[in-house]
């Protein structure tokens, strides 16, 4: 007889290990199968050249205040993740050839006296406002919101440079409670941070505490189909052998899970048609550079080029038709910054993350990530050892989703009641990914929904 599982689950990323971890503690009989031969999606590490590289650019939020850190002290091990906080220096931004701290006064140093006092508004009402009054707003656009109170364009160009590095969206799409829910918890929580280690560290751990419990996790080892007999979902197969569950659980993107993995004649027609329109969040070019020795002192850095309102405009345009403009902004993330470990003695790593849009040619869009960096860093050149550059088709290769930074958009109309849930048509099949269920940022959105899940199948069980 072949060895059944209680559950089986699809797919090594963050929602998939942290849902592993939590259902192996649980007491349950568990398997992970992983395509790649390093775990974590776009959460994962590895080495080279005796530096440590994520295969994002990542800062952490809420660390072990959210649902990273939950997943450790649900599973027993609440220390198990160690955590360098964004503090001395803070985060900070560089415009106008200056890099100053992110501080309430530099935020309305470009503004007028009413319009400082807009925004104190702005914030106020955001940490203010119950269940009842966010809830209508779930399905407003941050954009509609906020020109609620003012037409500033340098505050809405905040929350475009805020929703941008947040949600990986525009205002005019994002939903205004998922970003005032995430945006006041951050504010509330003041930890936002690195772990020692790097960002793979976080899969691994989980991954470990999968292993502690007596569960599967294999490598290298991607999953050929879901098998479904009857409406329900039996088991999947790896290898040419079918590893028999209970239940089944899809890490993997959404769309490869109906279409491809389960096959789109399980579905209701409409369920199919509702997967196959769902957009997803943005796509980002990084860049990862190498250097001989420290130059910056800096964990995180905003960038944000000093130019017009229709000066932007034009390069979110010329991004969406796929072109390469010079001058746009982005996110510096210095890891070594964090954990000095993660590269060899004196060196340092640099990371630049740009949004972009997919499948174009990729080479202009290092030059201009390289730019950006000399303009913050004027000696950075004569000190790069190495640079490697991820597009989002090397992102979509590595770990799917179209390449995108988070998964399925938190839109308007893909948040709350009107995203994807856990369960699916199909008996025992479920998600558990930044794509199904869930809230918050990145990599916290899908251990949200790895939390979620969890709850109900452990009740269940």
């Amino acid at each position: 007889m072949p060895e059944k599982f209680d559950t089986v689950i699809v797919g090594g990323g963050i929602g998939g290990t942290a849902l592993g971890a939590l259902l192996a503690a649980g007491g349950q009989k568990l398997f992970l199968s992983e395509k790649n031969s390093i775990i974590g999606g776009r959460c994962a590490s590895y080495q080279k050249d005796g530096f440590t590289i994520d295969v994002g650019v990542h800062l952490f939020g809420l660390t072990d205040k959210g649902p990273l850190g939950e997943v450790c002290r649900r599973a027993g091990e609440p220390d198990a993740i160690e955590w360098v906080l964004a503090r001395n220096p803070r985060v900070a931004v560089h415009r106008g050839g200056q890099t100053r701290p992110f501080t309430r006064e530099m935020m309305t140093s470009e503004l007028e006296e009413k319009s400082v006092s807009r925004l104190a508004e702005i914030f106020a009402k955001m940490g203010q406002m119950t269940t009842d009054e966010l809830n209508p707003l779930w399905y407003v656009p941050l954009k509609n919101w906020i020109e609620g109170f003012t037409s500033d364009r340098n505050i809405m160009r905040m929350f475009t440079m805020l929703c941008g590095i947040y949600l990986c969206l525009t205002p005019d799409v994002a939903s205004t409670a998922e970003f005032v829910l995430s945006l006041r918890e951050l504010l509330q929580a003041r930890n936002s941070g690195y772990p020692k280690g790097g960002s793979g560290v976080i899969p691994l751990t989980y991954q470990r505490i999968i292993e502690k419990h007596g569960g599967t996790v294999r490598l290298s080892c991607p999953t050929e189909r879901i098998v479904i007999e009857d409406g329900r979902a039996k088991g999947i197969v790896v290898g040419g052998k079918v590893i028999e569950a209970d239940r089944v659980v899809s890490n993997a993107d959404i769309k490869a899970t109906v279409l491809e993995l389960a096959g789109a004649e399980h579905f209701p027609r409409e369920y199919v048609e509702r997967v196959q329109n769902l957009t997803y969040a943005a796509h980002v070019f990084a860049l990862k550079v190498a250097l001989d020795e420290m130059i910056t002192d800096q964990k995180m850095i905003m960038y944000t080029p000093d130019l017009t309102e229709e000066e932007l405009e034009e390069i979110e345009r010329q991004i969406l038709e796929g072109q390469a403009p010079p001058g746009a902004g982005g996110m510096i993330c210095v890891p070594t910054n964090f954990d000095p470990a993660l590269a060899p003695p004196g060196k340092q790593l640099i990371f630049f993350g740009i949004g972009t849009s997919p499948h174009q040619e990729w080479e202009p869009w290092e030059k201009i990530c390289l730019d950006a960096l000399k303009e913050v860093f004027p000696s950075i050149e004569e000190h790069i050892l190495w640079k490697v550059a991820h597009s989002p088709d090397d992102i979509e290769h590595f770990a799917g989703e179209e390449g995108n930074v988070i998964g399925v958009g938190q839109t308007i109309d893909q948040v709350h009641e009107r995203r994807p849930t856990h369960e699916t048509p199909v008996k025992n099949l479920y998600l558990c990914s930044a794509e199904a269920g869930g809230h918050g940022i990145g990599t916290e959105l899908a251990a949200s929904s790895a939390l979620e899940l969890a709850d109900k199948l452990l009740s269940a069980s």
